[in-house]
């Protein structure tokens, strides 16, 4: 349950990000959409490693919420970045180049 509310956020924040661009909201989406994936596997499995080193250092379960909400940001970060970088490469290219997928 944690994990599909934690997909469904991150989704819906990367979604929002994308809401706000008009003219090249197609692009963001597009990026959005070819990392979504990769991210949010990328996001779990560093979750997943950071809990056990926790849990096995004995530290009270009660960090790993703040280390969450850090890790979020990270990754939404990341993913904004990558998205600007894909959305100022297509405004470069010429209005007849084939999409690149």
């Amino acid at each position: 349950m944690a994990h599909c509310f934690a997909r469904t956020l991150l989704v819906s924040i990367l979604l929002a990000a994308a809401g706000e661009a008009c003219a090249q909201d197609d692009v963001l989406r597009r990026a959005y959409a070819a990392i979504e994936e990769r991210t949010q596997t990328e996001f779990e499995f560093k979750m997943a490693g950071i809990t056990r080193q926790l849990l096995g250092s004995g530290a009270p379960v009660a960090r790993i919420a703040p280390i969450k909400e850090r890790m979020k940001m990270l990754t939404y970060n990341r993913a904004v970045l990558f998205a600007s970088c894909a959305d100022e490469a297509e405004k470069d290219r010429p209005l007849n180049a084939p999409r690149i997928p």
